[in-house]
């Protein structure tokens, strides 16, 4: 299965990109950790009210 090229870089192919993003998240939650893919093109994976710098994580800050 061919990969797929985003702005000149190549990725997997969008259905194994999702599968190990989910696992990723699945384990991420597990540790009580918030999960975002930010640029992969998946928002239905990211937390709620989670940004994907990290940003969230800083006491006080608000969206």
């Amino acid at each position: 299965e061919e990969g797929e090229r985003i702005h000149g870089a190549l990725y997997l192919p969008r259905k194994i990109r999702r599968r190990i993003l989910k696992t990723v998240r699945e384990i991420a939650h597990e540790y009580g950790l918030t999960f975002a893919t930010c640029r992969e093109g998946f928002p239905e994976l990211h937390d709620r009210d989670v940004t994907c710098n990290g940003v969230h994580l800083v006491e006080g800050w608000r969206q």
